[in-house]
């Protein structure tokens, strides 16, 4: 990538082109693109280890304040945000663009609810399916109507679903058609005394 290779010729010109670095510096070496930390190890003027971490992005409080009050409503107007968060509509519109970009804000969706709008059925499916036949590997499954999220996860499942169904019968057709992927294990969802949580302020670590 030509951003990755200009901010880091120096410190990663000999893994990524394979030519002998012509200034090297021992240590830890660091740099930031597109939101990510990538780091090498050198020791004698030899890279020994690459590494990449993502990277939040830096928020302030005024940032902070526009997101408490998008997620609480996503329909308020710019004149309307620069009212409650005290900051010309302008400059609201430019923060608001920008965390749009760095992709802080991902879109802007309408909340419904699942029983109300005909989906009575909803629970989570621990899928135990790995290799080639994977639900991961199925883009297909992703357009299934009762898949609602699919997450991978660490521990003895590969990924865990969180689907609906119009009826206990579709939910176990549902169940039937992932079996083929793999041993899948249900969690009803008798009812949700929390669901999407806005995101709020990360405490400082210590």
């Amino acid at each position: 990538h030509r951003d990755l290779l200009s901010c880091t010729v120096h410190v990663l010109a000999p893994l990524l082109t394979g030519h002998p670095m012509m200034t090297p510096h021992p240590g830890l070496k660091e740099c930031h693109i597109n939101g990510h930390v990538w780091m090498s190890t050198w020791i004698d003027g030899n890279i020994m280890a690459i590494a990449f971490q993502t990277k939040g992005a830096q928020l302030d409080r005024m940032d902070w304040e526009l997101l408490r009050e998008l997620q609480d409503n996503a329909r308020l107007s710019y004149k309307e945000l620069s009212r409650r968060v005290h900051l010309s509509p302008p400059a609201v519109a430019e923060r608001v663009h920008k965390l749009e970009e760095s992709g802080v804000i991902t879109g802007y969706h309408a909340q419904a609810d699942p029983a109300r709008a005909g989906w009575p059925v909803s629970a989570f499916i621990r899928m135990a399916c790995y290799g080639p036949r994977c639900v991961l590997r199925d883009p297909e499954v992703a357009t299934w109507p009762e898949i609602r999220e699919i997450h991978r996860v660490t521990g003895n499942a590969c990924n865990i679903l969180k689907v609906t169904a119009v009826s206990m019968g579709a939910f176990e057709d549902l169940i039937d058609r992932l079996a083929s992927y793999g041993p899948p294990s249900s969690l009803m969802i008798l009812s949700s005394s929390l669901a999407g949580r806005p995101l709020t302020t990360p405490a400082s670590p210590d």
